[in-house]
């Protein structure tokens, strides 16, 4: 099975899935042009920034991967906790965001994986985390958002919707849209 949304960068089309293994395919052909082996089950997209491909497993293993030298850079291990890492990461400048189901928003230095913060959320996230000029906004399955600070870590905001958000929130014009498994959008506006 192939999981997430395909990823565009270096004229390749990248994608994870059930085998293990990061797909490259030719944008041009759509040809198959190599395939890196990651680790188990990919289930969310991978995010490109730079030459480097970063992406979650089924594991809970969070890896960086060099697209030149087709090499896994560095990845985070977890010794906590082997819990699926779901969603997507989220890049800004030289930081790379990721949550997962062992209720975690963490921070890396996306250059050599140093982890710079983590958040505990207190519910699992299945959905991507989401970054908005200097805030990150993270929603559980126990129905909570929060938004913290990209550069520490520290809550800014958080309300309780009290329904699981497995999808991810979207953000236009200052507000925030997120749907939730009792049926209803929340949509929330800055003033």
């Amino acid at each position: 099975f192939i999981n997430g949304a395909p990823a565009i960068g270096n004229n390749m089309v990248m994608f994870g899935g059930c085998d293990g293994f990061l797909h490259l395919v030719s944008l041009q052909n759509g040809q198959a042009h190599d395939k890196l082996e990651v680790a188990t089950y990919i289930a969310g997209s991978v995010t490109i920034s730079e030459n480097l491909a970063f992406t979650g497993d089924y594991d809970g293993l969070f890896s960086c991967i060099d697209l030149e030298s087709k090499t896994i850079k560095w990845n985070f291990d977890n010794p906590k906790s082997n819990l699926p890492i779901l969603g997507s990461p989220s890049v800004s400048g030289n930081m790379v965001v990721i949550g997962g189901q062992d209720k975690r928003l963490r921070c890396f230095n996306k250059k050599n994986g140093d982890q710079l913060w983590e958040f505990n959320t207190g519910g699992r996230m299945d959905a991507s985390p989401l970054i908005i000029r200097n805030s990150v906004i993270a929603v559980t399955m126990d129905g909570m958002i929060y938004m913290v600070n990209l550069d520490d870590g520290e809550e800014v905001w958080s309300y309780e919707i009290g329904s699981a958000m497995a999808h991810n929130p979207a953000v236009i014009n200052n507000s925030l849209a997120i749907g939730a498994r009792d049926g209803n959008v929340y949509f929330f506006h800055k003033k």
